[in-house]
């Protein structure tokens, strides 16, 4: 053989003889563990004999000598601070119970004992809290009977707390006491208005089990309004599925599976199918005015504008002062269809009505504020002034308006000479507008109803540009005369043709800016 076969054998043999090794000081390391164990717990039971037969001086030797042996388990330590509490040596009791529960957490036996200690000391507001933990540790290991003891013991240092009557009720729900769990969720929430969505949820249990099943309907939905209200949204799913495996036309659950597929979930597409359905098929659906106004919202973030107008202002003859609806139209008048008038008008109202309810956060405020100023100097004014001059009453203000600009406009044709200049024209125009607009803010104040004296500062373009729509529309409102059989004199038509062509000279002739 050869030189390195030698060397790989001596490796595999080294590599064999050192597993063996390895494997019987485990193997004798394992033993000694388990005799240890077996050892600890030989005295842990001989401790628990004589502790049941009220033996405790002996009960305490035993569990002092397996944890002896063993100062790993939790148990021991418990045990041996039960027996401390018969013997009432308390502060032993309290150091064995803390390091019980340091060692393992979860051992509701230590919880409970240190809680009857805090009850024997007078420390109740500990004692409750460790009955509490005592209790919900054992309703999660499925020892229902011993969590109900608890937290009936709980109750008895605090009979005002919901919370205690909830989880005691869901003991009894599981342990199938059904009258007695049914109480439970009853007195809880009696004492609590809010933070009850896990008591709803056992008393709908309890009235699913015992086939009352419009009340197990009613409180599933309870619970789900309370769970989505706390942003527990995986329970209030969880409590959906299970209302709607027992009614899935139920209204209330409709709604709720909307509201989470909108909100929650954001698939618009769903949200909207589940509110359609409550609307199509439903006489008297739940909460209609949200209902129609989740649904356009749902049709806005799909861009079908026209039907979400539609289902806001539907919301909004339910409900008139729903902010939520006026608020929504706003913001589809205003960013998609330019519809300025309309959208000063919701943006209007829903700031009125919040006077009130106090629903708009400051920076919606700030915004609506900004966008109805926007709406209001951009395109309201005109439309305003519009409507205002087709009612009779208005074309005389309309006539004397046209007819006191027009004069003043003849006059400083007069005073322009040469106005074949573009430069010229230029300067004529810009003066010309700004006094125009000047001319009409003081005469027409009382019309409109908005603008005072103190607003007659500087003009921007826009307000320019305004102001030559609104003296078009004063000689239109001239033509209207006309037609409607007004005298108008030959010498104010022909004024009428001279400004409209002069504007249209500076218009086409002015250089641009």
């Amino acid at each position: 053989m050869s030189y390195k076969f030698w060397i790989k054998f001596d490796i595999h043999k080294g590599g064999i003889f050192a597993f063996f090794i390895a494997l019987i000081i485990t193997f004798s390391f394992t033993n000694k563990v388990t005799f240890a164990n077996e050892e600890s717990d030989t005295h842990n039971k001989s401790g628990d004999a004589h502790f049941h037969v009220a033996d405790y001086t002996k009960a305490l030797e035993e569990y002092t000598a397996a944890i002896n042996i063993d100062n790993k388990v939790a148990r021991y330590f418990s045990n041996r601070a039960w027996t401390y509490i018969h013997l009432k040596n308390y502060d032993a009791a309290k150091k064995d119970f803390d390091t019980a529960i340091q060692i393992d957490e979860k051992l509701s036996n230590a919880y409970r004992g240190r809680a009857e200690l805090y009850r024997i000391q007078g420390n109740l507001e500990e004692s409750k809290k460790d009955f509490i933990k005592a209790g919900s540790l054992y309703y999660e290991i499925g020892d229902y009977s011993e969590g109900a003891e608890d937290f009936t013991k709980a109750i008895e240092i605090d009979s005002e707390n919901s919370g205690y009557y909830t989880k005691r009720g869901w003991d009894y729900f599981k342990l199938k006491k059904y009258l007695e769990a049914e109480n439970d969720f009853d007195k809880a929430l009696r004492l609590s208005d809010d933070n009850n969505a896990y008591a709803y949820e056992g008393r709908a249990q309890v009235y699913k089990e015992t086939e009352k099943f419009e009340d197990a309907k009613n409180d599933f939905c309870n619970a789900i309004e309370e769970y989505y209200n706390a942003a527990d949204y995986d329970s209030a799913k969880s409590v959906l599925k299970t209302v709607m495996a027992l009614d899935n036309s139920y209204a209330r659950a409709l709604y709720w599976a909307g509201m989470i597929e909108h909100n929650v979930d954001k698939n618009y597409k769903k949200a909207v199918e589940y509110y359609t359905t409550l609307i199509d098929n439903l006489k008297n659906p739940y909460k209609p005015e949200v209902i129609y106004c989740n649904r356009g919202e749902g049709y806005l973030l799909q861009h079908d504008y026209d039907a979400a107008i539609n289902d806001f202002s539907k919301a909004i003859d339910i409900d008139p002062t729903y902010i939520g609806a006026y608020k929504r139209r706003a913001e589809i008048y205003f960013y998609h269809k330019k519809d300025y008038s309309s959208a000063f008008a919701d943006y209007k109202e829903a700031l009125r009505f919040d006077k009130n309810q106090k629903i708009l956060s400051y920076e919606e405020k700030e915004i609506f504020e900004k966008n109805t100023k926007v709406c209001w100097d951009a395109f309201n004014f005109l439309e305003r002034f519009k409507m205002k001059l087709r009612y009779p009453e208005y074309k005389l203000y309309g006539l004397l308006g046209a007819l006191f600009v027009v004069i003043v406009v003849d006059y400083i044709l007069g005073l322009a000479g040469d106005l074949r200049d573009p430069q010229v024209h230029l300067t004529f125009g810009l003066a010309l507008q700004k006094l125009i607009a000047k001319v009409l803010l003081l005469l027409f104040t009382d019309i409109i109803g908005v603008f005072d004296k103190s607003q007659l500062v500087a003009f921007s373009i826009r307000d320019i540009i305004l102001t030559l729509a609104i003296l078009y529309e004063l000689l239109y409102t001239l033509n209207d005369a006309t037609r409607a059989g007004i005298p108008i004199p030959n010498w104010l038509s022909d004024l009428v043709k001279k400004v409209i062509n002069m504007f249209e000279g500076i218009f086409q002739r002015a250089p641009s800016r």
